[in-house]
């Protein structure tokens, strides 16, 4: 039996394509089918992702979670669809797909923004995702099911969505936070072997003069709310 594509559970009901015409592989649960058809609809989507973030139990230090893919390294991101429902939905999809899940289901994503536990460095595309305090070998948890998922799937054929990345890799935010400040060129972003693609460069450079993302990576704390109503309107914007 298919899976739910947005929560996993192995009682699929509804046909992608009855939930919209473009919406082509796949099945939903009833619930699923159900928080898909309430969703508000935003007037316009765009590309766009999520930046895991954790803290360190044994240092504290923050950790930001990128990956690799076609050699060059990216927060785990893509591109919209005609039957996505608003920006949010987008980056639960594509947060989940191109990590092969390793971070969780699109619905699990979807459940820390209700908590407050995002917000989004530069107002754009990307949103800043707290994990929470989590040890080594949680960390390590999470890159394992990555590898596992891209060589046997989950109950089905890996799709080419869940195959973008072929590394998950942790990194230390002060670092990342260090190369994006000391990048003065056109070009891509690099740290030591490290090269992320291109097109981040203007977007990284945006996130990096956002405060909260600053603390984050420079490990002061940071308190973090559900999304305000003006969060919430330049995101619907």
């Amino acid at each position: 039996m298919d899976l739910c594509k947005w929560c996993h559970a192995a009682e699929p009901a509804i046909p992608s394509s009855m939930l919209h015409p473009k919406m082509q592989y796949g099945s939903w649960c009833t619930r699923c089918a159900a928080e898909y058809i309430d969703w508000p609809l935003q007037k316009r989507t765009y590309p766009a992702g999520v930046i895991p973030y954790c803290t360190a139990e044994e240092t504290g230090t923050s950790m930001l979670l990128f990956g690799r893919g076609r050699g060059h390294w990216c927060h785990p991101c893509g591109k919209n669809e005609d039957y996505d429902a608003d920006a949010i939905m987008v980056a639960c999809r594509q947060g989940a797909e191109t990590t092969g899940h390793a971070l969780g289901t699109p619905k699990q994503l979807r459940e820390l923004f209700e908590a407050g536990k995002v917000f989004q460095p530069g107002r754009w595309g990307a949103y800043a995702l707290d994990l929470g305090v989590l040890s080594a070998q949680e960390r390590q948890t999470i890159l394992d099911k990555h590898k596992k998922h891209l060589s046997e799937g989950l109950g089905q054929a890996v799709r080419p969505c869940e195959a973008e990345m072929s590394e998950l890799r942790w990194f230390e935010a002060a670092q990342i936070l260090d190369a994006i400040d000391g990048h003065t060129k056109d070009g891509a972003i690099t740290m030591g072997q490290v090269s992320f693609r291109r097109w981040c460069t203007a977007f990284y450079k945006l996130m990096s003069k956002d405060q909260r993302f600053r603390q984050l990576c420079l490990k002061h704390p940071v308190a973090l709310s559900p999304l305000s109503a003006d969060d919430a309107e330049l995101v619907e914007g």
